[in-house]
């Protein structure tokens, strides 16, 4: 396997695995029943000690770490969860994201020719990675759909502000964390900075706001028809993007506050009923089945789940070419 694999695996198989985690209301987070008394944060800490461990690993291109792994698995896995059963859920999760973005980093330095290095018999460096990545995301994936399938989704005026609610602290929690200069220097491979990819969240939310009040989405955004209309959404980010881009941090983050509590605003006043109506119902120009909560959805707690992994990986790539 050569680094553009290895990387592609861990970034599609990590979107599935938050995915995964979104559809698990926020107040079920801390309950026990994931995986016997474990809760889903414990099982977030779980994997996040591990990839930890891995970034260790990469860095060093050496079996170097933690005594515990020579501890059988059982114990090795109690000590994990003792460890960090007591930990803020807030935290546990903004290391997660933190984390994986670190391992991405110290993986995109390698060459194929280090990824090749057995660290044991047989075992290269690729291999341990995967192992720890999405191989362990895949050995956990039924006990979260299990955990899933116990208590799905309640599609309600409630669950949905809890799960934006939860979503925009989470974001935020991880936003504090961050000087301004990493808010407004680095820059992703597209170009984006991190206050890019805020006034982008912003703008979606936006526009959603828009259509739940039955106005025009693309003008709430700023796109013209053409626009609008144009195939993917390479062309409207990309306006999106020129819009805002000389606006200062403080007024990308003041408005970002505004659209969402104006969203939640709008949302308390619909009925759960409202939420289960079909879009065309709010765009008489669409065609469009489906309920309007999916548009929601994917364009608040769904959308900050989608860019947290590329806004910690910009932080990481940054903070490794500093370290060097």
């Amino acid at each position: 396997m050569n680094k553009r694999q290895l990387l592609e695996n861990m970034r599609k198989e990590r979107e599935i695995w938050n995915d995964l985690f979104t559809q698990i209301s926020p107040s079920r987070l801390s309950e026990p029943g994931i995986m016997g008394e474990w809760t889903p944060k414990d099982l977030i800490a779980h994997i996040t000690w591990t990839e930890a461990e891995t970034v260790g690993i990469v860095r060093a291109r050496a079996l170097v770490g933690s005594d515990w792994w020579r501890l059988p698995l059982d114990e090795r896995n109690q000590r994990i969860y003792e460890q960090h059963k007591d930990d803020d859920l807030e935290a546990v999760e903004v290391r997660a994201f933190q984390v994986f973005a670190d391992l991405e980093a110290a993986v995109g330095g390698l060459t194929d020719a280090d990824l090749n290095l057995e660290l044991l018999p047989g075992i290269p460096i690729w291999e341990q990675v995967s192992r720890n990545t999405f191989g362990h995301y895949r050995q956990h994936k039924p006990d979260v759909e299990a955990f899933v399938a116990r208590g799905d989704m309640t599609v309600s005026r409630a669950e949905i502000i809890s799960r934006m609610s939860y979503g925009w602290n989470r974001l935020h929690a991880y936003l504090k964390t961050l000087s301004e200069d990493q808010l407004t220097r680095p820059t992703d491979a597209g170009g984006w900075t991190i206050k890019d990819h805020l006034t982008h969240l912003g703008a979606w939310e936006d526009g959603v706001d828009a259509l739940l009040n039955k106005q025009s989405r693309p003008e709430r955004m700023g796109l013209d028809d053409a626009a609008w209309a144009s195939d993917g959404f390479d062309l409207k980010n990309d306006i999106i993007k020129k819009q805002h881009q000389d606006k200062s941090l403080a007024e990308v983050l003041k408005a970002f506050e505004t659209i969402h509590h104006r969203l939640i605003s709008t949302i308390q006043s619909l009925t759960d009923a409202d939420l289960m109506s079909p879009y065309k119902s709010y765009a008489p120009d669409s065609s469009t089945e489906s309920p309007v909560f999916g548009s929601i959805v994917g364009n608040t707690y769904g959308h900050y789940a989608e860019h947290l992994p590329w806004i910690a990986a910009i932080v990481a790539k940054d903070s490794q070419h500093h370290a060097t």
